[in-house]
């Protein structure tokens, strides 16, 4: 619990969000995917400001298994998450490097992470956002669109209220 404090804390220093100023970490033990699954599952039924690295699949875990409100699903948002798989997975030459960063931010959010070393030269970045803009719509998301867009990373985020 340490670090996700030290994470939240790097998020929020000087008031704008860092999704990469630390690496968050679970458990000592290097326990994996149910682990870091669980601790986000947790963190969703009492908190209202949080977010959490997951990979893609654990990521697909999460959505299926965490609550709803607010205008979307859980087919919605499983649906969604397959889709950003697969899409990221097709544009990036089969390479699934991409991660997400789920949570709440005063309702649910997602973030879909692709880093730009290794993929940038086979992803269309504009072509991606177009399509992340097509399923954001189907998932009835508020709130979408390129959250950043720098030299190492481009980041999506979808927003629900």
């Amino acid at each position: 619990m340490i670090l996700l404090d030290r994470m939240f804390w790097q998020l929020t220093l000087d008031g704008r969000r860092h999704l990469f100023g630390g690496r968050m970490c679970f458990s000592q033990d290097g326990s994996g995917f149910s682990r870091r699954v669980d601790l986000a599952l947790q963190l969703d039924r009492v908190s209202s400001n949080f977010l959490v690295e997951l990979s893609p699949e654990e990521a697909l875990a999460f959505v299926e298994r965490a609550g709803c409100y607010n205008g979307f699903t859980v087919e919605g948002l499983t649906e969604l998450v397959s889709e950003v798989n697969r899409a990221v997975q097709r544009m990036g030459g089969g390479c699934r490097l991409h991660k997400f960063v789920v949570g709440n931010e005063g309702s649910r959010v997602i973030y879909v992470v692709v880093p730009k070393f290794g993929s940038g030269e086979r992803i269309d970045f504009l072509v991606l956002a177009e399509l992340f803009d097509g399923l954001a719509l189907k998932a009835s998301a508020d709130e979408f669109g390129v959250f950043e867009d720098s030299g190492m990373y481009f980041v999506y985020r979808f927003w629900w209220d």
